[in-house]
């Protein structure tokens, strides 16, 4: 057997390279505002993923398919809902009943103090 060299280089390229739970993040922000706009049914995959700056296929690839992205953001929607309550009780020192009703008010949706 005889041996050969190899020349061979390695390329580092400086960047960083973000991962599925990155991505995954990144459609679901984009699915809740593409949602939001357009409702489920009129709202196609690849309209999110152009949002997300994502390929169709990697959408389908992270979440079983448009149900599952859906999904995800309204379970994500649900989680802020449940962090803005929890904070908002953590930082009340009223604890009577009817201080509850007085930051549930409705609120504009441009409104600094909105919950979403």
């Amino acid at each position: 057997m005889t041996s050969s060299a190899c020349d061979c280089s390695v390329t580092y390229v400086a960047g960083t390279r973000s991962t599925a739970e990155a991505q995954r993040a990144l459609a679901v922000a984009s699915a809740t505002r593409v949602f939001a706009r357009a409702g489920y049914h009129a709202t196609p995959v690849t309209a999110v993923a152009t949002d997300a700056g994502i390929s169709p296929a990697y959408v389908f690839r992270l979440f079983d398919g448009k149900l599952g992205l859906f999904v995800a953001a309204v379970d994500h929607g649900c989680a802020r809902v449940a962090e803005a309550l929890r904070s908002g009780a953590e930082q009340t020192t009223d604890r009577t009943p009817a201080s509850w009703t007085r930051w549930a008010r409705p609120r504009h949706a441009s409104s600094p103090t909105a919950i979403c």
